[in-house]
């Protein structure tokens, strides 16, 4: 049967730019299998690492600015950024 997939595709990703390098886009893809109750979606944990990913990669602190999704404001998120001074997180307003 067509279009009958058991999968969701999802990517997630930061278009990285440092004053005398070239632009770098970091990105995490993510398939799941769509079964009854299970995310679709990224979670907080998902998005937290690839921050880290990003850290890791450039090797000094990150700015983000981000949207209000309702994963970007969990409060294990929060947590994550005021344990890490690395990491800014400027949020628009709503």
């Amino acid at each position: 049967m067509w279009g009958c997939s058991r999968r969701c595709s999802s990517a997630a990703a930061l278009a990285c730019y440092k004053t005398g390098e070239p632009t770098r886009l970091i990105h995490r893809p993510r398939t799941r299998l769509l079964l009854n109750g299970a995310r679709k979606s990224f979670t907080w944990q998902d998005y937290r690492n690839l921050l880290v990913r990003a850290h890791i990669q450039f090797g000094g602190p990150i700015v983000v600015v981000w949207d209000n999704l309702n994963t970007h404001l969990v409060a294990g998120l929060k947590r994550y950024e005021t344990d890490h001074d690395w990491l800014t997180i400027i949020r628009f307003p709503a």
